[in-house]
């Protein structure tokens, strides 16, 4: 298992004016759980349609849903849209 990490953050300019559109790309690595699932391998005789099976575990860290918030410390209200799997756009007015 593993949570999700915030990989990058970029700006599309190094400053802005008040009113401008300030525009973020937030790169990602989604988290992931591990699943667990049971293989059965199974072994028939051919004379006499005897049966011999086995069973194991076996476990698939799969990708999680990842939802990504953005936020400043001003007044800024940020709208985060998702664009990929690992990547999110958070725009705000400056």
């Amino acid at each position: 298992m593993s949570a999700p990490v915030i990989t990058s953050i970029a700006f599309d300019k190094p400053s802005y004016n008040p009113g401008d559109l300030i525009t973020a790309t937030i790169a990602f690595t989604p988290g992931s759980s591990p699943h667990s699932f049971t293989l059965t391998g199974t072994a028939t005789d051919s004379a006499t349609q005897e049966e011999g099976s086995l069973t194991a575990v076996f476990t698939v860290a799969e990708t999680d849903a990842t939802t990504v918030t953005a936020s400043d410390d001003g007044s800024r209200v940020w709208t985060v849209t998702p664009v990929d799997a690992a990547s999110a756009t958070a725009t705000a007015t400056a």
